[in-house]
């Protein structure tokens, strides 16, 4: 009887050792995972910004030649026109109805794409 109850209690010790042993492989792996999960975070914010500030630079140097192409070509229609300020007029029509053009396809042309993009950037797997 003694030896049936050292027996049975070692086999407890050894399953609760066994216990343990599981939970802190356990503990381990989802401290892996965190910590991947974690890493798969920062570099897709890393990616996103980045992706950001190359597009601004972009868009700022479009913008400068934009703007003095706009200048140019507003002189060269009021030079056209007999008054310089009307070369300016006339621009500003031009972008007042590309503005209205806008506002009305803006869901469907600028809004959903970009979405779509932002959304395929974020869940890319590399």
């Amino acid at each position: 009887m003694i030896s049936e109850h050292t027996d049975t209690k070692a086999v407890h010790e050894k399953e609760e050792q066994q216990v343990n042993i599981l939970f802190s492989k356990l503990t381990a792996y989802l401290d892996t995972r965190l910590q991947i999960m974690k890493l798969k975070g920062v570099q897709k914010g890393a990616s996103a910004g980045s992706a950001l500030i190359a597009k601004s630079v972009l868009a700022a140097l479009i913008f400068f030649f934009v703007t003095v192409l706009n200048i140019g070509i507003g002189l060269w229609i009021g030079d056209l026109l007999g008054h310089t300020y009307l070369g300016f007029f006339v621009l500003a029509g031009f972008y007042g109805l590309c503005i209205l053009l806008y506002l009305g396809m803006q869901e469907k042309v600028v809004k959903t794409p970009i979405e779509n993009s932002i959304i395929r950037q974020m869940t890319k797997n590399d």
